[in-house]
């Protein structure tokens, strides 16, 4: 399994105040322990000057429990999840988010193409909730941001027609504003 450097949520509550708010997740104004509570921060990295993205969620967070077992079966270490590069435990070892780094936005024609070709199985589990904005450019790379969402993939099968729908009502919705 690739090495994930590891962060802890009380050390970022204590940087708290270099950390901005950038997006909040469907239960962001739910208690703090609702099942869907999640936030994205951004933080200027002025050793590597980069950015870095903070995803944190609730300790009883949805999907927490798939997404750890995905990442240890290796699901995360294809090219497509390059920018990962940490995973935020709080001291009870409770998993309570991961750390990206920042990645392009890119071409409509990339996205559509890579949509397909990404939302894919990968050891037994696949992404549930990919949407075409979820892919950008890390590098030259095409890859994936919002990965949290995984299960085992005979739970949730997806035909590649439900993925030409997704990619056909994005590109309406593209189109109309």
């Amino acid at each position: 399994m690739k090495d994930y450097k590891v962060y802890y949520y009380e050390n970022l509550k204590a940087v708290s105040k270099e950390l901005k708010l950038i997006k909040r997740g469907k239960g962001w104004n739910k208690p703090k322990n609702h099942p869907l509570m999640r936030r994205v921060y951004v933080r200027n990295d002025i050793e590597r000057k980069n950015l870095i993205y903070y995803k944190i969620w609730g300790n009883n967070y949805i999907y927490m429990n798939s997404f750890q077992r995905a990442l240890s079966l290796g699901f995360y270490e294809s090219a497509e999840f390059s920018p990962l590069i940490g995973i935020i435990f709080n001291k009870e070892q409770v998993c309570r988010g991961y750390v990206m780094k920042h990645t392009d936005e890119c071409s409509i024609n990339i996205k559509i193409r890579s949509f397909l070709s990404l939302n894919k199985p990968r050891m037994g589990y696949r992404l549930i909730d990919m949407a075409v904005d979820d892919v950008r450019m890390y590098g030259n790379k095409p890859c994936i941001i919002d990965i949290e969402k995984v299960m085992p993939e005979e739970e949730y099968p997806i035909s590649k027609h439900y993925l030409l729908l997704l990619i056909s009502k994005w590109v309406t919705i593209k189109l109309i504003s």
